[in-house]
């Protein structure tokens, strides 16, 4: 989301959110943002080709998940690496797919703490997250538009971890005023599109692949499409 803080006026949302501590002023995605070595994470290990389909953006992608229900004009478009190579990696893949939807949800609701973020985000992500999806809300601003993820790649590693990676358009990805409704809309620019490098550990209470750790890099060069 999936998401930088800056002081510009206007940034499309993930990068909006992937500021890291200290900056202030709040942003929408895309322009602006978190670059490589900023990190999330969990102890121990806490917190992205073309593919046979795109998934929209409501209907969950892991079974028995709560329910996503984003805004009329808030999309993620999700380029599905199809399945994995055994089942605990195609659940993974699942997870993983969730969760960016999960957070782009948590984001549009304005809390960190919606059903659908608890489910999917382990507890040091889950707390960055809150706080960027707080600062953004007290800035007056939502999400609109549409984010793109593709090139996943999923590994598990040793039946309760798991490493991904994958990459971020969010060149059509903006903030909204809440109260004019006036989109911030930007340039679109190389500084649009990001790699995430993730961490996933499986809940033996739930069974599922939550996100605890999360890198990323700003302009990276093999995400950089037309």
């Amino acid at each position: 989301m999936s998401l930088t803080l800056s002081s510009h006026a206007a940034k499309p949302l993930a990068a909006a959110a992937l500021a890291v501590a200290g900056a202030v002023a709040l942003t929408a995605c895309g322009g602006s943002g978190g670059g490589g070595g900023d990190k999330i994470s969990d102890a121990p290990t806490t917190s992205a080709t073309s593919a046979p389909a795109t998934t929209a953006s409501a209907a969950p992608t892991a079974s028995g998940a709560p329910a996503i229900n984003l805004p009329a004009d808030v999309k993620v478009e999700i380029t599905d690496p199809g399945p994995g190579k055994d089942a605990a990696t195609t659940k993974a893949i699942a997870d993983l797919e969730y969760a960016l939807k999960a957070l782009q949800d948590g984001f549009a609701q304005g809390s960190g703490e919606v059903p659908s973020m608890l489910y999917a985000y382990g507890q040091q992500p889950g707390l960055y997250w809150s706080k960027q999806i707080q600062q953004f809300k007290d800035a007056g601003k939502t999400i609109t538009g549409t984010d793109r993820f593709y090139n996943i790649k999923v590994q598990v590693t040793d039946g309760k971890s798991a490493h991904a990676n994958y990459c971020e358009d969010q060149r059509k990805s903006y903030s909204k005023n809440v109260k004019t409704g006036k989109v911030n809309v930007t340039t679109p620019s190389t500084k649009d599109f990001y790699r995430f490098t993730v961490s996933l550990g499986l809940d033996s209470a739930s069974g599922v692949w939550k996100i605890n750790q999360e890198t990323w890099t700003q302009g990276d060069k093999g995400c950089i499409t037309s």
